[in-house]
């Protein structure tokens, strides 16, 4: 157990007085100091590099797919709102165009038509056009 660790009740305290990615470091650097260099066959260096380039070319793919499928969302998203919009101006629309018909509707009935009372009967006529 390394000396800079303390164990009380159930939680490893860790003091914070030295900084450990510089003792990794050193570690490593004693690490390589002591084995000896190795000679990489052509072989293994072309496989490897193989596989990189095909991390790459996969990676450069999924980046390109998420980007589509992120577009994708995006536009879906804006048509979405749009119809949503669309369906509520159309519904404001209707509401004001039936409220202020029946206005314009009741305003012209009361204004356009009189009633005259012959011998107990009731006759509309219509103030504007007068039909013989």
């Amino acid at each position: 157990m390394p000396d800079n660790i303390q164990i009380s009740g159930q939680e490893p305290k860790i003091s914070k007085s030295r900084d450990y990615f510089s003792e990794a470091l050193q570690t490593a650097q004693q690490v390589r100091s002591t084995l000896e260099p190795v000679e990489v066959s052509q072989s293994f260096a072309d496989r490897l590099r193989a596989q990189l380039d095909a991390n790459v070319e996969n990676a450069r793919e999924m980046m390109v797919v998420q980007e589509e499928r992120k577009n994708k969302r995006q536009w879906m998203m804006a048509g979405t709102s749009g119809f949503v919009y669309l369906i509520a101006l159309a519904y404001l629309s209707y509401r004001l165009t039936k409220r202020l018909s029946k206005r314009v509707f009741f305003w012209r009935r009361t204004k356009a038509t009189e009633e005259v009372v012959i011998d107990s009967e009731v006759i509309v006529e219509d103030a504007e056009v007068i039909e013989e």
